[in-house]
């Protein structure tokens, strides 16, 4: 209801402190201790639970619990030791041992003849006897040795006699070797170039070479 104080005044409402102030809002219901478990524990323990189970996943291949799944798929629970780098050298195999005698022998080099080398004295007859014998025919240059030997120790008479006939054919070249005594071993050169053989005259036990000198 307006008030109206004379003509020509503007009415007036209530005069000031008129009545009483509007009523505040309604309070807030509080968030008690099991508002603030259920919002923050209740996401901690999804979380929880879903990390768990991607872990068993990752680790299974199986949504299975772990304490579920075979033996063989469970996770190992024991320490893994650290992986160690590759050498850098690389591995040697040991060799067995050998055993020597089943080792084939070393390869030999084939021997050489002394007589074959350049320059080398051959022997070009070796003959023996006791008594008068001629020898087999020989083939020399003009340079050549004639080595004899005869022993007329056990003769009973003590001495000797040696002699050896260089021949060509039936004809008689030169006298090698004449010697008279108990015993004589002796070289002789000789410089006559042909065939021959020889003619030995002993009266004991002898030897004779024929010996090519270069």
């Amino acid at each position: 209801m307006a008030y109206q104080h004379g003509p020509g005044q503007p009415p007036y409402g209530p005069p000031p402190g008129y009545g009483y102030p509007p009523p505040p809002p309604p309070p807030r219901p509080g968030r008690g201790p099991l508002f603030w478990l259920f919002a923050v524990g209740l996401p901690v323990v999804v979380l929880f639970s879903c990390t768990a189970a991607l872990v068993t996943v990752g680790a299974t291949g199986s949504l299975e619990p772990a304490d579920r799944l075979p033996a063989a798929q469970r996770p190992s629970t024991a320490a893994q030791p650290p992986s160690q780098p590759a050498a850098s050298e690389p591995a040697t195999v040991p060799t067995a041992p050998t055993d020597p005698a089943t080792q084939p022998p070393p390869a030999t080099q084939p021997s050489q003849d002394p007589a074959s080398q350049p320059g080398a004295r051959r022997t070009l007859l070796t003959d023996n006897g006791n008594g008068t014998k001629n020898t087999a025919q020989f083939t020399v240059d003009a340079s050549w040795e004639l080595h004899y030997t005869y022993n007329c120790s056990g003769d009973g008479i003590g001495t000797g006699i040696f002699s050896a006939h260089i021949t060509e054919g039936t004809s008689l070249v030169d006298l090698a070797a004449n010697e008279t005594g108990k015993s004589a071993d002796k070289a002789t050169p000789q410089y006559r170039a042909g065939t021959f053989h020889l003619e030995i005259t002993a009266s004991c036990p002898w030897t004779i070479e024929v010996i090519d000198v270069p």
